[in-house]
């Protein structure tokens, strides 16, 4: 099995270990999820990536993220995989968390990778697809129209009266009237993986029909 080379005989469980070949059977994709907790970006990540994984019905059935950890040491896992509801490889093999960087060429954290069901790769660019593989259940989703009036004072309260737009300062309450969502982006110029996201994220919202329409997004530096 292509899962047991890449990550050995035994990955460590919420309850403890499990065979690989047990944990990652029937799944469709493995998302591999290289992070630590001494990374700001990555304590920033991990709660959007665990809230996603929660609220998906495609985890842990068709599709499965599993924890290499950068931490320096045992407690810096313990505490950062406290975190994940998913599986991980255990901390003390180090030898596969270094070929697995390497295979998969890990220049940076937080990195998430995606293989389909026979171990292939199919994305290196996990942090901007992820929803794409755990899409939200139904059951967790509310109409736009329902809650319309409460999102838009809800707005003025997250972000005041005003914000900033690229012509000058707008109120909030009229930039963001009739959106559908609000994408609010944690980012920051010495951030280097913000600097590789950020045109990602720039490049999809100007190539978007909705952009500005129905999805407004909002930066907080």
């Amino acid at each position: 099995m292509a899962f047991v080379e890449l990550f050995g005989e035994t990955l460590l469980s919420k309850a403890g270990n499990i065979a690989t070949q047990d944990a990652l059977a029937g799944v469709k994709n493995v998302m591999i999820y290289f992070s630590a907790h001494w990374c700001p970006p990555c304590r920033g990540f991990t709660p959007q990536l665990a809230k996603a994984y929660k609220d998906s019905s495609a985890a842990g059935k068709d599709t499965m993220v599993i924890f290499v950890s950068s931490d320096k040491d045992q407690a810096g896992f313990d505490e950062h995989y406290g975190e994940m509801p998913w599986n991980a490889l255990p901390f003390d093999n180090r030898d596969l968390k270094g070929k697995l960087s390497e295979k998969f060429e890990v220049k940076g954290i937080p990195m998430l990778i995606v293989l389909d069901d026979k171990g292939e790769l199919v994305s290196a660019n996990g942090r901007a697809e992820y929803q794409n593989y755990l899409p939200a259940s139904a059951v967790a989703s509310t109409p736009a129209s329902e809650n319309a009036p409460a999102d838009r004072s809800a707005f003025e309260e997250l972000f005041g009266e005003t914000l900033v737009g690229k012509e000058g300062n707008v109120a909030t309450k009229g930039a963001l009237a009739g959106k559908k969502n609000v994408m609010v982006y944690f980012s920051a110029d010495w951030c280097p993986p913000c600097r590789g996201f950020t045109p990602q994220l720039a490049k999809a919202y100007t190539a978007s029909s909705v952009a500005g329409k129905d999805t407004m997004v909002i930066f907080v530096s």
